[in-house]
């Protein structure tokens, strides 16, 4: 039987990064592409039913990725909340109204 070489150290967190900055990017794409493609009707149904901000679920799934050592989900998290961070801090205030007033 055939050993698998063992990875180093460097290609290990080399890899890790890779997968963080891979997640941080295509959060960011998912929260971009939300606000450019859909419409205020779709936007504002989708948040009734939610009721969670974009921002908000990046800090959950950053720890999710945390905990689950899992460079991907965190750096999902991570995209989410940079594309939203100029509403920080409103995002668990509670008060929906005051992160989206009412145009």
């Amino acid at each position: 039987m055939e050993e698998k070489p063992k990875e180093t150290l460097g290609k290990s967190i080399l890899k890790a990064v890779l997968e963080g900055v891979f997640g941080a990017a295509f959060g960011y794409l998912a929260a971009e592409t939300y606000d450019r493609c859909m419409t205020p009707e779709e936007k504002k149904r989708w948040e009734s039913w939610v009721k969670t901000h974009h921002g908000e679920a990046g800090v959950l799934m950053m720890d999710a990725g945390i905990a689950a050592k899992s460079p991907a989900l965190a750096g999902f998290g991570l995209g989410l909340m940079v594309h939203d961070r100029e509403d920080a801090a409103k995002w668990f205030s509670g008060d929906k109204q005051k992160m989206h007033p009412k145009a």
